[in-house]
């Protein structure tokens, strides 16, 4: 899992982002900043989206039709919620060039590689792998992804294992990422939903529980730290149902595993045996201190 180094030399003539909102409007603003794709066309559903886009410099050009925005491009971007994913894959499929690099951003990736799998079957031509770069923000829509910048960050890609040039559109799709300056590491559809089952999705059904459980009259005592904990709870709650459906065994495997731990907290503190407590604060502080030495540099 060591992240591979960046590749500056990739360069695209025209890229299509499917859905152009956080993720989809920040890799477009990546993408026309660093000089790495001559075109960038959105394909949007509604025109007050597709101005705030063109707008804020997130696309070239935009357009409502599925066959004018992925024509001609070299690379397909499906960048919407993960249960809308497969059916537009489907739908930009018989539009797709030879060659070209279809990929999406989704945040699981076992069904999404299963199903456009499913509906390439007749396209060997075509270079498909899942992509998830690992960024964003609770907020939602193209103008906060115009603030948002990949550089640094990592994107996991998942090869379609079935298909015949698996290999070589994993390949594409790490230089993609890496030409935006993200770094990259190469997992299979189910270590990645389980292994994000931990990192991200658990984070986020705590932080709806934590904000849940605050009684109404301790919200004037709410501050700092309250807030930071359960930021991401103000995410979409439609993204994140999807979610949780695409990735529930996931998802419960590592609720398990923590309502154990929450357990070893609740029966140490009714024993008083404050060694433990501070056993499993110290744990956690290290636990902490390691994800957070990985992180990247915000500067």
């Amino acid at each position: 899992m060591d992240p591979l180094p960046q590749d500056n030399g990739f360069h695209i003539r025209r890229t299509a982002l499917v859905g152009v909102g956080l993720i989809g409007g920040s890799l477009g603003k990546a993408l026309i900043s660093g000089g790495v794709a001559d075109e960038v066309v959105g394909l949007f559903r509604r025109e007050e989206t597709m101005k705030t886009a063109l707008a804020h410099g997130l696309v070239h050009s935009g357009t409502m039709s599925v066959e004018d925005a992925v024509r001609d491009a070299e690379v397909v971007i499906l960048a919407t919620g993960v249960e809308s994913i497969p059916e537009l894959g489907r739908s930009v499929i018989p539009f797709v060039c030879k060659n070209a690099l279809l990929t999406d951003v989704g945040s699981v990736k076992g069904a999404i590689v299963r199903e456009i799998s499913s509906f390439l079957a007749d396209r060997p031509d075509v270079l498909f792998a899942g992509s998830h770069p690992l960024y964003g923000s609770h907020l939602q829509g193209p103008a906060a992804g115009a603030s948002l910048v990949p550089a640094g960050r990592l994107a996991v890609v998942t090869p379609a294992s079935g298909r015949s040039n698996a290999d070589a559109a994993a390949l594409e799709a790490e230089k993609l990422w890496r030409s935006i300056g993200m770094r990259t590491i190469r997992l299979s559809p189910a270590e990645h939903d389980r292994l994000l089952a931990f990192s991200s999705h658990l984070p986020h059904v705590v932080a709806a529980a934590l904000a849940r459980t605050l009684p109404a009259e301790a919200d004037m005592l709410a501050s700092s730290g309250f807030l930071d904990t359960t930021r991401i709870a103000a995410g979409s709650p439609r993204l994140w149902s999807e979610i949780m459906r695409q990735n529930s065994a996931g998802v419960a495997d590592a609720l398990q595993r923590l309502i154990g731990d929450l357990a070893c907290f609740r029966e140490s503190l009714l024993l008083q045996d404050w060694d433990t407590v501070a056993a499993l604060l110290e744990s956690a502080a290290a636990a902490q201190a390691r994800v957070r030495e990985r992180a990247p540099r915000k500067d």
